[in-house]
């Protein structure tokens, strides 16, 4: 683990609390200065923001760290762009973030905020639903987004019912 030590500039609104090395430092941050980056290709529907916001309400604060990065005077979010708008929206204060003070340049913010949008696996539908399984509590329902399709059974379709496969062995089969 990298122990390297980054010199720290004053951030009104910043307050350093673990230094991980490499010039990341984890940090509460004034919500108030952190700033968007002007373009993110990253989009959320709107009733996934609400719920998001309604999460972060529900529990005083985020649940995953933003990565942000000090860059010409200011803190820019390069991933949690849509955490850090409901976290606003939502009334926080403040927030926890990966606050990145090795001075990266406009490019490599630009390929860390594609990477970090880009790299992000896909679920696995079985699991998905076997964890699904797991939620027996309405409001746990509704915080997980999971949505109806996820929690519902799958339902037999009409032609499963008017089409039914069976194997018979005709020669041992008898009628009454």
């Amino acid at each position: 683990m990298a122990t390297e030590q980054t010199e720290k500039p004053k951030i009104d609104g910043v307050e350093y609390l673990v230094d991980m090395g490499t010039g990341i430092v984890f940090s509460k941050v004034d919500i108030s200065i952190i700033k968007e980056q002007d373009k993110n290709a990253r989009i959320q529907p709107n009733e996934m923001m609400n719920q998001l916001t309604e999460n972060i309400k529900h529990r005083g604060q985020l649940e995953s760290v933003p990565f942000c990065v000090y860059f010409n005077g200011r803190v820019e979010i390069i991933s949690g762009h849509h955490r850090i708008r409901a976290a606003k929206a939502a009334g926080l204060k403040f927030v926890y973030v990966l606050l990145d003070l090795s001075g990266l340049n406009r490019s490599q913010k630009a390929a860390k905020q594609l990477a970090h949008n880009a790299i992000d696996g896909y679920d696995d539908k079985d699991t998905l639903r076997e964890i699904a399984k797991m939620i027996t509590d309405v409001d746990d329902k509704i915080e997980s987004y999971g949505g109806k399709d996820l929690f519902e059974e799958p339902k037999l379709t009409i032609e499963k019912l008017l089409d039914p496969k069976t194997d018979f062995d005709w020669q041992q089969m008898e009628f009454l």
